[in-house]
């Protein structure tokens, strides 16, 4: 049984990928509760929603083209270090892809990204050399209170790589419409 259900469904545009679920969002029921966590600030501000979303509006994502999930759907931990491989199970990650197609998968830290693969992300952003079942793949900073929003990872602020992913998807989008 799941912590939390999948928030996901068929075509959107891209799904945000964590390790497990955090004991704050587990008692709220709701993906990214814990106050500090700044995922729908980093959301809103590189333009995926129109407005500043709450955690207890998880499931409005999905009007915005955005899906969640995590890796380890029956543990609930707030620091992916406690974690073990065992919790994870990307078996059934990959099946969610295969069958929901989104345009890209967002691992929400490298952390989620070592969980997936077993290695280390080569680089934030688009991971040019691996895809999930033909899905492309992207890593964003962590959007924990544990990380400083400010501080640069590869020149660039956990904000700039949310808007780096947005504009991504502009332009892969851009890329697929067909001229009438």
């Amino acid at each position: 049984m799941p912590v939390l259900p999948d928030i996901i469904k068929r075509g959107l545009d891209v799904v945000f990928v964590g390790t497990s679920v955090a004991r704050k969002s587990s008692q709220l029921r709701h993906y990214y509760s814990q106050p500090k966590n700044s995922f729908y600030c980093d959301l809103h501000h590189a333009g995926f929603t129109d407005r500043l979303l709450k955690p207890e509006e998880d499931k409005e994502l999905l009007r915005y083209g955005i899906g969640l999930t995590d890796l380890a759907k029956e543990t609930v931990s707030s620091d992916d270090r406690a974690l073990s491989e065992d919790d994870s199970d990307p078996d059934r990650f990959a099946e969610v892809i295969r069958r929901n197609k989104p345009g890209v998968v967002c691992f929400n830290g490298k952390r989620a990204y070592r969980a997936w693969c077993g290695s280390k992300a080569r680089r934030w952003g688009l991971q040019t050399r691996e895809t999930i079942e033909g899905v492309p793949i992207f890593v964003v900073p962590q959007t924990s209170g544990r990380v400083w929003a400010a501080r640069k990872l590869a020149g660039q602020t956990r904000r700039e790589w949310f808007q780096a992913l947005k504009e991504w998807l502009s332009r892969e989008r851009a890329g697929k419409e067909v001229p009438e």
